[in-house]
């Protein structure tokens, strides 16, 4: 099982692919618009920071990262796309254009958010692979297989899928399986209202927030309280590392374009360490230590894991 790490400029990747990821996935800016992009997110992070690379820059990274044998995959996953005329030109060229661009470029596999946009990607028979986005909410046995007729070599799952669920679908050996091992979304992606950084910060100085992780006033019995009502995230999965492996798991997904390099350099080296650590026979009991105080008071103590029972927010998600 390989980890996947988000990366945004040269610096980043190298820094992610030094501390250990094996797969990158990124997008790149075509300068088409001015805070949307393809790639299911806005151009800026939560800090103003631009996330998304130039073409040529893109072939620089491409360059770096092959050379360590690192794979990588490019962003076309926005996850609403409409026909329509843009500058006199159909949408649909432009996404053409955008992909063929960072073929030309080199990259290892398109990732793509939109069925119809899959197909149309799929039809064009470009050398790379293609990948289902965790926008098109694959649980099912059902969907693999429509999605291997198209031409899909790998998917990624649903954030709530279940251990049981990835098992089974790895022993059917359909298909390339991915999944989410840091951090995530509260609720099934693709099927969410509460949608943020498309570049909605730039309009107005208009500053949302992340509406599932925002606080609520809440009203109970004449109380009023502050909680995070709809943060059911799940976000650590160091516990279950080797039990993913082992049930065929082909890439473990680091989410995180927006967020800090620091941070994502951090869970990728601890990921690493632990996965390493499985691998030598250890159990989760020796390795735990090495968890730093303030990770296990975020996901740890509130039981916030990944594909596991014991997770009450996640059994709130799938209707438990």
């Amino acid at each position: 099982m390989k980890i996947l790490a988000p990366v945004s400029t040269f610096d980043s990747a190298k820094t992610l692919i030094e501390a250990g990821a094996e797969e990158i996935y990124l997008g790149a800016d075509d300068e088409l618009f001015q805070s949307f992009s393809f790639t299911g997110r806005g151009k800026r992070s939560y800090t103003k920071e631009v996330i998304l690379s130039s073409f040529q820059k893109l072939e620089e990274i491409v360059s770096y990262a092959h050379l360590r044998n690192v794979q990588v995959n490019f962003l076309c996953n926005y996850q609403f796309f409409c026909d329509g005329i843009y500058h006199e030109k159909e949408m649909k060229l432009y996404i053409k254009e955008y992909i063929e661009k960072a073929v030309r470029a080199g990259v290892d596999a398109i990732v793509v958010g939109d069925i119809g946009v899959l197909k149309f990607v799929a039809k064009q028979q470009y050398p790379v692979s293609l990948h289902a986005s965790v926008y098109l909410k694959t649980i099912n046995e059902m969907q693999l297989l429509y999605l291997k007729e198209i031409g899909v070599k790998r998917t990624i799952l649903s954030y709530h899928i279940q251990m049981d669920e990835i098992k089974k679908f790895s022993e059917k050996n359909i298909m390339e399986l991915e999944v989410i091992g840091y951090l995530g979304c509260s609720f099934y992606n693709g099927a969410c209202s509460f949608l943020h950084d498309y570049g909605e910060g730039t309009l107005n100085n208009f500053q949302p927030g992340v509406s599932c992780k925002n606080k609520y006033k809440v009203w109970d019995d004449n109380e009023i309280r502050t909680e995070k009502l709809f943060d059911a995230e799940s976000g650590c999965a160091l516990c279950v590392l080797g039990e993913l492996e082992n049930a065929g798991v082909t890439t473990l997904k680091i989410v995180g374009r927006e967020r800090s390099i620091k941070q994502t350099e951090q869970v990728i080296k601890l990921y690493s360490k632990f996965l390493e650590g499985y691998r030598q026979g250890k159990s989760y009991t020796e390795m735990v230590s090495e968890i730093p105080l303030w990770w296990k008071r975020i996901w740890c103590s509130q039981m916030r894991c990944k594909y596991r029972e014991s997770n009450e927010n996640y059994k709130y998600i799938i209707g438990k």
